[in-house]
């Protein structure tokens, strides 16, 4: 496809003026640290973010990414991964498996960063949240997720907050694969169907 630029990336803030609103991610392909999954086209790092009323195209690497973050996602637009002509590659082969996610929210503890930081807890920051309202999301195919995301514990961290949002189908892997505690409700999930590129 056309040529690549690498997304953006919030790393380390928690600034509460780190809010993308009104931005279309053209052609946004995000890189990764050495060794590492891909950071997405709009990453936020063990920072605050808000992504709103933002859309993805021309990619079919993970768009939008929360890793150890405070992170809110309200009225976005997240068209189909692929278009109907298109395949995702060969599951477990190319690399691509669980990397081609419309929005992917994760808290590991394995991350040197976060040894000791008192700021953190069990991966989740301190006094942060987890919110996803108002979205549109579209589907995806093979062994990926559309929303792939991690809610921590109710009275230790926080949960997964999941409302309102409108999930068109297909499914990929699965419209919504969650760990932890999570709050769903109001949520539309439809055509919920497998595709022949999903291993499982």
């Amino acid at each position: 496809g056309p040529p690549k630029w690498g997304g953006l990336r919030v790393y380390d803030s928690m600034a509460e003026e780190n809010v993308l609103s009104y931005c279309d991610f053209v052609n946004a392909q995000g890189t990764s640290p050495a060794g590492s999954e891909n950071y997405g086209s709009l990453g936020f790092i063990r920072s605050w973010g808000w992504a709103d009323h933002c859309t993805w195209s021309g990619s079919h690497l993970r768009w939008c990414y929360a890793r150890n973050a405070k992170i809110t996602v309200t009225h976005c637009l997240f068209p189909d991964m692929f278009d109907a002509t298109e395949a995702p590659p060969a599951d477990f082969i190319s690399g691509a498996d669980n990397n081609q996610e419309q929005l992917k929210m994760d808290f590991p503890t394995t991350d040197a960063e976060l040894a000791g930081n008192p700021n953190f807890v069990s991966g989740f920051p301190v006094g942060g949240w987890c919110r996803v309202y108002y979205n549109d999301f579209h589907g995806n195919k093979g062994h990926n997720d559309v929303f792939d995301g991690s809610g921590g514990r109710v009275g230790t961290t926080f949960p997964l907050d999941c409302r309102y949002n409108h999930f068109h189908g297909l499914t990929g892997d699965e419209h919504l694969d969650l760990d932890g505690d999570c709050y769903i409700a109001g949520n539309i999930l439809e055509h919920g169907t497998k595709d022949i590129w999903t291993s499982d």
